[in-house]
């Protein structure tokens, strides 16, 4: 069930299962614990994206991400940091 600190477009959601094969609300409880943060400046993307780098299920996640208006954390794409 998503939290209501969370939101994220269903079908980019499906996508990025398919693609990396982690499902959004997996990655959320990476955000109860520590994690590495930086502002993702490489494009202008019309809003502040960021990219946190922690520990989701255990595994090392890479997730980018941006806060809306309402507060919200709007999950845009998730992926293990190391892959094996």
């Amino acid at each position: 069930m998503r939290s209501p600190r969370f939101t994220w477009d269903p079908a980019k959601n499906r996508l990025n299962l398919a693609k990396h094969g982690i499902a959004f609300e997996d990655v959320v409880s990476m955000f109860d614990g520590p994690r590495a943060e930086r502002q993702d400046d490489r494009f202008d993307y019309g809003e502040i994206r960021n990219v946190a780098i922690g520990l989701a299920n255990g595994h090392e996640t890479t997730v980018i991400y941006t806060v809306n208006d309402d507060g919200q954390i709007r999950i845009i794409s998730a992926w293990r940091s190391i892959e094996g």
